[in-house]
């Protein structure tokens, strides 16, 4: 098991999402290391571009403001 998604995209040929009820979805990082998947099943902001260096998935998290942390 790999928690860091940016290691995952890196050197994994298959990656398996689970959210809180199980598999939430599975494939090549291309696939399902999108924004929308990332926000939706971590529930945090991201920016998912491509490596110049590696041309793998990197992915950016966003931190919440100190006011959005507060709702």
């Amino acid at each position: 098991a790999i928690h860091d998604l940016n290691l995952a995209a890196m050197y994994c040929d298959t990656i398996y999402i689970l959210n809180g009820k199980g598999l939430d979805c599975s494939g090549n990082a291309d696939d399902i290391l999108t924004k929308e998947t990332i926000s939706r099943v971590f529930q945090v902001e991201c920016n998912v571009t491509h490596s110049p260096e590696t041309g793998k998935k990197n992915i950016v998290f966003i931190p919440k403001t100190e006011k959005e942390q507060v709702k």
